[in-house]
C-alpha cells in the first residue's frame, strides 16, 4: 500500500512515518504543498493524509488538494491537521458522508495509524478492482479494430459495446467465495431515474435506521415507463410484509428441516407464487417478503430518489436490486399478473394417472 503525505513539516508526523517503516507491506512518500500536484500523479498513491494549511493571505490551500484528489480519482483521505476545525462547511460536508474521508486534529497519532490499519483491507480491494478494470478495458480496448473494419460504426455504439464488455468481465464467479446475499442490492443507487424492483421507504418521520418490512414498497412499473412519464403520473408498487409470510404450514408442529428446506427453494427459485423473498440490507433493510398481490398506486413526483431529497416528499428510494435479482421480480410479478384464471374442476384421475 502506498501512502502520500502532503505535510511541510516533516516531524509532525514522525511516529506514522517509523511505524511504516517497521510494516514491509507498505511504502511512503512525503511530499510539500507546492509539489503535491506533481507527486498526486506520478506516485499514484493509495491513501493520502494530507496537513490543511493557510498561506501568508490567509488563502485556504488544502481546499483545492483535497479538491483535486476527490473530484479526478477518488483516493481515501486523511485530513491531519492542527486547524482542523477551520476547514471549510463543504469539506466537512463530504468527510461526514463519506466513510473513507477522515479529519482528526493533530496531537496523537496513533489515532492516524488506527485509522490506516482499519482501512487497509478496503483500500488493497479497491486497489486490486483497479487493477482488474484496467486489464479488461486494455482487452476491449483490442477489440475495437473490429468496428473500424464496419462501414459508419457510430462511435457511441463502440463506446457501448466497451462497456458491456468490461460489464461482462467482471460478472464472473469468484471461486471459493460465495457472497452474502444482500448482493443483489445496488446501494446507494446509481441510477438518476427511478427503476423497476427499486426498493422505497415510506417517509413518515421514523428515524429509526431500518423501518419495520410494512413501511417499504417495491416498484413494479417498467424503467422506461418512469423514464419518460411525467411528474404526476401514478405508478404501480407492491407492499411488503415480515418475511416469515414467504410460506404458510398447516401442520400444528411442522417440521423445521422440512420448513427450511422449502424456503431455501423458494429463495432460489426467487419467488413463491405471489411472494417474493428480500434479503436484509444491514443497517437499511430488514428480511422482508413482497407480496404482489397488494398492490397500491403512487405519484411518481412523492417519491425522492433520496433519503437526503425526501423532505416535502411521501415517499423515498432506499436502494435499487441489481440485475438478475431485478428482472427476477418483474418475472414473479408477470406470472402473477398475467396468468389465466382456471376454473375448478375433478383432478383427482389427472393426478392418479400421472403418480403411478
Amino acid at each position: 500500500m502506498k501512502i502520500l503525505f502532503i505535510e511541510d513539516k516533516t516531524e509532525a508526523i514522525q511516529g506514522i512515518v517509523d511505524f511504516i517503516e517497521e510494516k514491509n507491506e507498505w511504502e511512503y512518500k512525503n511530499c510539500t504543498f507546492g509539489d503535491a500536484a506533481g507527486n498526486l500523479t506520478m506516485y499514484d498513491p493509495d491513501l493520502v493524509v494530507m496537513d490543511w494549511m493557510y498561506d501568508a493571505e490567509s488563502t485556504d490551500e488544502g481546499d483545492p488538494i483535497f479538491n483535486a484528489i476527490y473530484e479526478r480519482d477518488f483516493v481515501p483521505i486523511i485530513v491531519f491537521s492542527a486547524i482542523a476545525s477551520t476547514i471549510s462547511d463543504a469539506v466537512t460536508h463530504i468527510a461526514e458522508n463519506n466513510p473513507m474521508i477522515e479529519i482528526i486534529p493533530k496531537g496523537d497519532e496513533q489515532v492516524v495509524i488506527n485509522k490506516i490499519e482499519q482501512w487497509e483491507p478496503y483500500i488493497l480491494a479497491v486497489k486490486e478492482s483497479k487493477r482488474e478494470l484496467n486489464k479488461s478495458l486494455l482487452a476491449s480496448a483490442r477489440a475495437m479494430a473490429y468496428f473500424f473494419n464496419i462501414r459508419n460504426t457510430d462511435v457511441n455504439v463502440v463506446k457501448y459495446m466497451l462497456t458491456k464488455r468490461i460489464q461482462n468481465s467482471f460478472s464472473h464467479v469468484e471461486e471459493e467465495f460465495t457472497p452474502p446475499a444482500w448482493i443483489e442490492y445496488e446501494y446507494p443507487p446509481m441510477n438518476e431515474k427511478l427503476m423497476a424492483a427499486d426498493i422505497i421507504r415510506k417517509n413518515d418521520g421514523d428515524d429509526s435506521q431500518v423501518a419495520k418490512a410494512a413501511k417499504y414498497y417495491v416498484i413494479l412499473t417498467p424503467s422506461c415507463d418512469m423514464a419518460r412519464a411525467k411528474l404526476d403520473t401514478y405508478i404501480l408498487v407492491a407492499k411488503c410484509e415480515n418475511a416469515g409470510s414467504l410460506y404458510k404450514t398447516t401442520a400444528e408442529t411442522p417440521d423445521r428441516d422440512n420448513v427450511k428446506r422449502d424456503v431455501k427453494k423458494y429463495i432460489n427459485t426467487g419467488y413463491n407464487y405471489a411472494k417474493v423473498p428480500l434479503p436484509e440490507l444491514p443497517q437499511k433493510i430488514p428480511y422482508m417478503t413482497v407480496n404482489l398481490k397488494s398492490i397500491e398506486r403512487l405519484q411518481l413526483s412523492q417519491i425522492a430518489l433520496d433519503e437526503k431529497e425526501a423532505d416535502g416528499k411521501d415517499y423515498y428510494r432506499v436502494a435499487s436490486l441489481s440485475s438478475p435479482f431485478r428482472e427476477n421480480v418483474v418475472w414473479a410479478h408477470m406470472i402473477n399478473s398475467c396468468r389465466p384464471g382456471m376454473p375448478d374442476r375433478d383432478v383427482d384421475a389427472w393426478v392418479d394417472s400421472i403418480v403411478e
